[in-house]
């Protein structure tokens, strides 16, 4: 199964331009059965599961692709940010140097 980083970085496979957001914020990574570990990478604003009465800080947290995440103060869902971190993914195209076959990105 897959990680995704998370943060402001542009390396991270999820980017979020939100100067709340850490550089290297956190990471997600797929569990089983619709669950998901979510980690925060000890960031200055840190990471945050809404629960009943409001936010509860999490170093690590295990969650459900719609529950609300607070990054920062950036709001959102694991789902959303699976589907960016697809759509940045699918916008990275991959070519072969006809002659050498070295792989060039563009």
């Amino acid at each position: 199964m897959s990680e995704f980083t998370i943060g402001r970085d542009p390396a991270c496979r999820i980017v979020i331009d939100d100067k709340t957001v850490s550089r290297w914020h956190g990471k997600i990574e797929p569990q089983s059965d619709g669950v998901y570990l979510i980690s925060d990478t000890d960031s200055s604003g840190g990471s945050y599961v809404r629960v009943k009465g409001g936010w509860r800080r999490f170093v690590r947290a295990k969650v459900r692709a719609e529950d609300e995440v607070r990054l920062g103060e950036y709001v959102t869902t694991i789902e959303k940010l699976l589907k960016e971190a697809k759509a940045a993914a699918a916008k990275v195209k991959v070519k072969r140097n006809p002659t050498t076959g070295e792989i060039i990105k563009s």
